[in-house]
Order: C-alpha cells, then structure tokens, then sequence
C-alpha cells in the first residue's frame, strides 16, 4: 500500500467520522462522548466534554427552554409609481 492511499483513507475515515458524529442524535453523542471521557488521554478535550454535558433538549440547541427574540419591527416605505407616457 502506497504512502497514497494511506493518506486517503486517513482522510475518507476521519470524514466518515465527523458525518456520524453530526447526523447522530444528541442523547446519543451524550453517551459516546461520556464513554469516551473515561479514557485518561481524551479527558483534556474540550469538544468532548462539551458534547457530554449537552443539554436534554430535543434538537441539542440551548433555545428551546427560552422564548426567541421579537423580530425588529420594520418601518413604512413609500412606493413612487411613475407612469408611462403613452405617445
């Protein structure tokens, strides 16, 4: 195997990683993420420890427990219309 092909499929398996690691549901990244903290060389990631103390919620975003922000009020404009002279 050329030095190649092992730098590609370097490449193709961590890509394939980060696609699970997004597509995977929150609950589950939680459990990976906790599970692989037990490991002594990964407990100093910062990504990892984030992604065990997720939050509960649904989609895994922090704004479902607070309501959003009124969208800003859009002012009046005023149209000119400008007809064609018919000749």
């Amino acid at each position: 195997m050329g030095w190649q092909a092992l730098i590609v499929a370097v490449m193709v398996s961590s890509c394939l990683c980060y696609a699970v690691w997004a597509l995977m549901t929150a609950a589950m990244r939680r459990n990976i993420a906790a599970r692989l903290l037990r490991f002594r060389w990964l407990t100093q990631s910062n990504w990892l420890q984030r992604a065990a103390r997720a939050p509960s919620s649904g989609c895994g975003c922090t704004g479902c427990d607070s309501a959003a922000a009124p969208a800003p009020a859009r002012g009046t404009a005023t149209i000119l219309w400008h007809a064609r002279r018919s000749d």
